[in-house]
């Protein structure tokens, strides 16, 4: 164990990794990763007026070292393995205790003679530690393909912001939103739609979109699919519903604008999967969002596009099973969703290289009368971040700005 003193905190809000941010708060902080030094650390600090705990796992590192500025540590415990792992996200109980998750490949070392080995590419792991150091239990799961621990929280975390109904076309329909303690007159709205069996909540917390539109001045709308057995949403895909979810997306959107103190702005639209492929469909079918975000999710065959301006940024993997980018008999490929979605409006694919890409990520340009993305994540399997360490979330944000 290495035992450090932390001397000052007011300077470590951000620290800035090989890819990742580590984000602290008064009680958590988000992991990140450097490559080709094999360290992982879980730190913990103490500052006059409060306690921060931080976790920073680190896997499959590329030989740069920790630089913290002038601060120093009390704690630290080394967890992991020889091969690629990644922590992801940490939180804390009143008791003290910590619990961090992230992902793992092969074996990785918890502790002392405490070890957890994947049973296939990767494995999530969640781990909890006391606030000495000392490991209370750790656990793995996952299947055959790449698996990736993203967010942790206790069930508390997520009544943040406010579960709201509202009655449309004769169902009565949930959602869950939160307005940004900096929100001004002409504040985006984010809309997030959730993948097959899921919740708008936990889709929109578990992927930090409550953080961004915290720190953007936001108001955020995570609704809920219907339960359908299971949950998804009526994007067109066979066994989905046949009920109106581009009718009843607009109608919530309108019902978010009356509730506002202040006048709102654009709608920014971003979804995964199943919600990604209701994205698609509510891009086609309505004038909505300004902007569209969709990780994971081609448009539907069924869907008969009439091609909408609105830029687009999509995210994919390349070695994605459920949603192969050469298309089915149920939904377009991904050159047919880009051509269907814009092919109307002058579009054209074309390699942009960037030089914050990840060396693993292939990035396209998609580009109409206003600039869209693709980006192509090398082997990345069906998730928010097909391999564990492309930032969908900050790509998100930054598409959403203007700022890539």
């Amino acid at each position: 164990m290495l035992t450090k003193t932390f001397s000052a905190m007011a300077d470590a809000r951000v620290l800035r990794t090989s890819g990742r941010d580590v984000r602290v708060t008064d009680n958590e902080a988000l992991s990140g990763f450097f490559e080709k030094t094999p360290l992982q650390a879980f730190l913990r600090w103490h500052c006059s007026v409060t306690r921060a705990i931080i976790t920073l796992i680190f896997g499959a590192f590329l030989g740069a070292p920790l630089a913290v500025a002038a601060q120093s540590f009390e704690r630290a415990v080394q967890i992991g393995g020889a091969s690629f792992d990644y922590g992801e996200d940490i939180a804390s109980d009143a008791d003290g205790n910590s619990y961090v998750t992230g992902t793992f490949r092969d074996t990785a070392t918890f502790a002392p003679g405490v070890s957890l080995t994947s049973e296939g590419y990767s494995d999530i792991f969640v781990a909890s530690y006391d606030p000495s150091g000392t490991l209370r239990w750790d656990v793995q799961a996952g299947g055959a393909s790449a698996d990736m621990g993203r967010r942790i929280a206790f069930f508390d975390a997520f009544d943040i912001g406010d579960s709201g109904t509202l009655l449309y076309d004769g169902l009565v329909r949930t959602y869950w939103a939160m307005e940004s303690s900096q929100m001004k007159e002409g504040a985006p709205i984010l809309l997030g739609l959730h993948g097959s069996g899921g919740t708008g909540n936990i889709f929109c917390v578990l992927h930090g979109m409550d953080i961004v539109a915290e720190n953007a001045g936001a108001v955020l709308v995570c609704p809920d699919a219907t339960n359908y057995d299971p949950v998804r949403w009526a994007n067109g895909l066979p066994n989905a519903p046949t009920h109106d979810d581009v009718g009843f997306l607009v109608a919530l959107v309108d019902h978010v604008r009356a509730q506002s103190p202040v006048p709102l702005g654009p709608v920014l639209v971003f979804g995964f999967s199943s919600g990604g492929s209701m994205a698609w469909r509510l891009a086609c079918e309505s004038t909505l969002g300004e902007r569209y975000a969709v990780s994971a999710a081609l448009l539907a065959r069924s869907i008969l596009c009439d091609p909408q301006p609105a830029p687009i940024m999509l995210v994919f993997g390349t070695a994605d099973v459920n949603v192969p980018i050469e298309g089915n008999s149920v939904k377009y490929s991904l050159i047919d969703t880009l051509r269907m979605a814009g092919a109307e409006n002058g579009c054209n694919l074309r390699s942009a290289a960037r030089s914050r890409v990840p060396p693993n990520t292939t990035l396209f340009e998609w580009v109409c009368d206003e600039q869209s993305m693709v980006y192509a994540v090398r082997d990345g399997v069906h998730g928010w971040s097909p391999d564990g360490i492309f930032n969908t979330t900050g790509a998100v944000w930054s598409f959403f700005n203007g700022s890539e």
